[in-house]
């Protein structure tokens, strides 16, 4: 069964993938890369598009289709697309966010940085314990923004942490994700496209959904560990970091163009 799910969202993805990507050039959805090379910013919506149609087609065949975990991925995906299109590279990072707000300036940083804890709250229910794993679960979030620097980085680590993390969660739409997620590691390593803020913050969305369904020893070390990585990309670069491990190097670079 997770095979035919597995197949199931690579082959929707893989269908939707030529319109979403003629879409978002024909909108000028773009941003430039670390080569200088200007792509379009359409995987994060062939991710969303998928799981709008692969849910629908489970709900059909395999169980009831679940609207409040696609509000969470609808609207974390389009808080941070919308930072993509808005193309503010002054603010960068929490810090930048947060030191414009103080001085009178709204970015769409800080709109997405406010918006997905609160719909994580939303999806959660108003607690003071929610409020603090919301805090831990946002930064499960964000993490990945970190990694969406070169071609396939994000998608191989969401893959890397993904698949362990199918043993210890029981979700039936777990294998339909990751089939979609093969397909826009291959176009990103092509540098068709990339996933930018909005995509990888959806692979962050779909981590955090997952990372609430553990128990409870284990997500406290989760969250432990992303807060160190968090304090770590914002103070650092995880691109240098990756470049000074050899191990590290080529897995990053696997499937690359040069």
């Amino acid at each position: 069964m997770e095979v035919i799910k597995l197949i199931l969202g690579f082959v929707v993805c893989i269908l939707l993938a030529q319109p979403v990507l003629e879409f978002n050039y024909n909108f000028q959805t773009k941003i430039t890369n670390y080569k200088n090379k200007t792509l379009s910013v359409a995987l994060g919506m062939l991710l969303i598009l998928t799981f709008f149609i692969v849910f629908f087609i489970e709900s059909i065949f395999f169980a009831g289709i679940n609207v409040e975990i696609l509000f969470v991925f609808t609207t974390v995906f389009l808080l941070g697309y919308i930072d993509d299109v808005s193309n503010d590279n002054h603010n960068k990072g929490l810090k930048g966010h947060i030191r414009a707000i103080s001085k009178g300036e709204l970015t769409s940083g800080f709109i997405k940085a406010a918006g997905v804890p609160l719909t994580l709250l939303l999806y959660m229910g108003f607690s003071i314990f929610n409020i603090i794993e919301v805090f831990f679960l946002s930064l499960v979030v964000n993490l990945f923004n970190f990694f969406d620097l070169r071609p396939g980085r994000c998608q191989k680590v969401f893959i890397l942490l993904f698949l362990p993390l199918t043993l210890l969660v029981d979700s039936s739409y777990n294998y339909l994700i990751l089939g979609a997620v093969i397909v826009t590691l291959y176009l990103d390593l092509a540098e068709m496209a990339v996933l930018g803020d909005g995509g990888a913050n959806l692979l962050g969305a779909v981590m955090a959904i997952n990372v609430i369904k553990l128990p409870t020893d284990i997500r406290i070390g989760l969250y432990f560990s992303v807060l160190i990585l968090t304090i770590v990309g914002e103070k650092y670069s995880y691109t240098n970091i990756i470049e000074k491990s050899k191990i590290l190097t080529f897995i990053d670079e696997i499937g690359r163009i040069n």
